[in-house]
């Protein structure tokens, strides 16, 4: 077993990391080796964290919250400092064309 598997049962305990191990052995669709190795592909924390406050960031806005409303409300509940161009590019991308 590869030693990262092992620090995230020490982090998670031995019971969950059992039930993670079997829920992913019995998952269908992940992809398997000739040998059974199961595959698993996940996105990175980094980039995940970024996408959901990305996903903030548009709720907000839908919800009619100024720039600089928004960068007060990701300062304060996200803890995450944006410039308000940042914030304006990021509404850009989302907004329906």
């Amino acid at each position: 077993m590869q030693p990262i598997w092992l620090q995230i049962a020490a982090r998670i305990g031995v019971d969950a990391f059992l039930e993670l191990w079997r829920t992913l052995d019995q998952c269908e669709e992940l992809p398997r080796a000739d040998n059974g190795m199961v595959f698993v592909k996940m996105r990175s924390y980094k980039s995940w964290i970024r996408a959901e406050r990305d996903r903030y960031i548009t709720a907000l806005d839908q919800a009619g919250n100024t720039p600089a409303e928004i960068q007060r409300a990701l300062r304060s509940n996200m803890r995450t400092e944006l410039t308000i161009d940042h914030i304006k590019r990021v509404v850009k991308a989302h907004r329906p064309r």
